[in-house]
């Protein structure tokens, strides 16, 4: 379920994210690419989020077992597609790592700090929104493409 954020609070985490990216250009050009990478496999922002402060994600197995083999087979593939890009994820978030590592950490810092304003809002304002587009967007709304 998508935080739902104050308006006052996004403006005040707008502040802080706009001063990050001032004092971090390269690191949050790399990152928005990132993310217009994870949204457009159909993730959420909470993935490359997750990753990024060190919270690994609990996977579990479903249980339902299918009637027919082949269903059983697409799904598997289905699965081992969606690990793939997950990794896909892990990997370039591991090179920005590698390359900006202070950047990285004080990004990470920041994530922490603000996590009750919601991964999705954050990520959102760095895919250039303003607070009030993305307050509307929380309260009428559960997800949206971004178009490059």
């Amino acid at each position: 379920m998508p935080t739902i954020a104050s308006l006052s609070e996004l403006n005040n985490i707008y502040s802080k994210l706009k001063h990050l990216i001032c004092l971090h250009e390269d690191f949050f050009m790399k990152l928005k690419k990132i993310l217009e990478y994870t949204n457009n496999e159909g993730y959420r922002f909470r993935v490359p989020c997750k990753m990024i402060i060190d919270e690994q994600e609990k996977h579990q197995e479903s249980s339902f077992t299918y009637q027919c083999c082949i269903l059983q087979e697409i799904s598997q593939q289905v699965q081992i597609n969606r690990e793939k890009k997950r990794r896909v994820i892990y990997t370039y978030l591991m090179n920005l790592r590698k390359t900006n590592f202070y950047e990285y950490n004080v990004f990470a810092d920041f994530l922490r700090d603000n996590r009750a304003v919601g991964f999705d809002n954050i990520c959102r304002m760095i895919l250039g929104e303003t607070p009030e587009q993305v307050y509307i967007y929380g309260k009428y709304t559960t997800r949206k493409k971004y178009e490059e």
